[in-house]
């Protein structure tokens, strides 16, 4: 729209809204929006708040911002708060993540196992865990077997990553910015240890655990018991 505005130049007057909250969110989107609009010739009209244009007016629409934005942090503090006690009390306050779905109760658990997903997101966490199998691995092999997100994509690698480092799975409800972890109400889909161990595995500090292969390609005399004598005989 402000776009087509500037495109317009002059031959658009007015932009009607119904209240400036609905308009920007803080007062200095407000003010920057109302001076980029202003140059190309186009004023902000408030349905509930209107005002005239002059330095009173001027004023009263700058009392209106601040207003407005108190308003809008306040709400925003609310939130925060509320969700902050959800936390503490081990529910989990956002979109579910893979493998988990949304329940609305208002007490208890408010994630259970998607029976879809869950044991996939099981079975990563096993065959990362061993050592011998490398993300990209593992991630094509869970996708052939279904893995996928909502929109029924394949489960992308960055999502793959976050999931196999989220504590939600070992049944925690974790919030770094907040500095919140919480032992949560949900089912976990994996142990302690073996979320830690998989942990280890991707920081590195555990040894691959390498599968023996005796029919190794680079060694085809191997699996013939005498050939180490053969050149003796």
């Amino acid at each position: 729209m402000i776009q087509f505005c500037k495109e317009a130049r002059n031959g658009i007057g007015h932009i009607v809204v119904y209240d400036l909250s609905r308009f920007a969110r803080n007062m200095r989107d407000q003010l920057d929006t109302e001076r980029e609009l202003l140059e190309a010739g186009v004023r902000i009209e408030s349905v509930k708040e209107p005002t005239e244009d002059s330095a009173l007016g001027r004023w009263q629409r700058n009392m209106v911002a601040v207003q407005n934005q108190f308003e809008n942090e306040r709400r925003a503090e609310r939130t925060v708060d509320g969700m902050t006690q959800a936390v503490k009390a081990g529910r989990f306050t956002f979109k579910a993540p893979l493998g988990y779905i949304n329940v609305s109760q208002r007490h208890g658990h408010n994630l259970i196992a998607d029976p879809k997903t869950a044991p996939l997101i099981t079975k990563a966490f096993e065959m990362i865990a061993t050592g011998s199998h490398s993300k990209a691995e593992v991630l094509r092999k869970l996708n052939a077997l279904g893995l996928t997100t909502r929109t029924g994509r394949p489960v992308p690698t960055q999502t793959f990553q976050r999931t196999l480092r989220n504590p939600i799975y070992a049944g925690w409800v974790s919030i770094p910015a907040w500095e919140l972890k919480e032992r949560g109400k949900h089912e976990p889909l994996v142990s302690e240890e073996l979320f830690n161990t998989v942990q280890d595995v991707l920081d590195g500090t555990r040894a691959a655990v390498v599968s023996y292969q005796r029919n190794h390609p680079d060694f085809p005399l191997r699996v013939l018991p005498d050939a180490r004598n053969a050149g003796h005989r």
